[in-house]
């Protein structure tokens, strides 16, 4: 059975969401020539009922991986489960994996909120509007539970990559990891992972954390034809 999808059109993009599916992209492209913009969503991801298979997924109330069992908040000491297995630490919060409602929707413009009590309470939402060809969206939370807690909000997009894809990003220095992601020791950025004035992907895995991001990034793809 198909979970129930959104459409938004603003005459030169189609933005597709899967409000079920961690309120999730499913697919985002050019109308005219039906070019992704983001990755192609696998055949299978609504079956799946994963949002990590999908295109794009909201990080909230944290983002990346914990350690530790849990981490403590400023009165109250907060454990988290693993909840992506295999993987053997909790990963991007907890509303990826819940279904979302719908609020708002129009032809360019969709608001979806979560109402959640996993791992604490908090109500969140997420707003989608496209535009001129650009996409924007907007993630609010308020925290709702007794204790308080630090939150830490993020998107994660996947996006087509090709043997050409380079990115600019104005960054200052790169986190180490060790073998469960977390971040170990802050060095100078190595000149295969400089992407200040624009440079190829590396070969070897990079899930990294970069300091004093300027928030401005250029993705930009010759074999595809188009810049983000």
């Amino acid at each position: 059975m198909t979970p129930h999808l959104l459409t938004l059109e603003d005459g030169l993009t189609r933005l597709t969401l899967a409000p079920l599916i961690g309120g999730s992209i499913l697919d985002w492209r050019l109308i005219a020539s039906g070019q992704p913009l983001l990755r192609n969503s696998r055949a299978d991801a609504l079956n799946s009922g994963s949002a990590n298979q999908l295109a794009c997924f909201a990080l909230v109330p944290w983002s990346n991986r914990v350690g530790g069992g849990g981490f403590h908040g400023p009165d109250h000491w907060f454990a988290l489960e693993p909840n992506s297995p295999p993987g053997a630490l909790p990963i991007h919060g907890s509303g990826w994996q819940q279904a979302w409602t719908v609020i708002e929707h129009s032809s360019r413009h969709a608001c979806l909120q979560l109402e959640s009590t996993i791992p604490f309470a908090y109500s969140a939402q997420l707003i989608y509007t496209v535009s001129d060809g650009q996409l924007n969206i907007e993630l609010r939370v308020t925290h709702q539970d007794e204790h308080a807690v630090w939150h830490g909000l993020g998107l994660h997009p996947y996006l087509p990559r090709t043997a050409n894809t380079r990115l600019q990003a104005k960054t200052a220095q790169v986190w180490l990891c060790d073998d469960q992601g977390l971040p170990t020791d802050c060095v100078p950025m190595p000149a295969e992972w400089d992407f200040n004035h624009g440079n190829t992907l590396p070969h070897s895995r990079l899930d990294n954390c970069f300091t004093e991001w300027d928030g401005h990034a250029r993705i930009i793809q010759p074999d595809l034809g188009y810049t983000l």
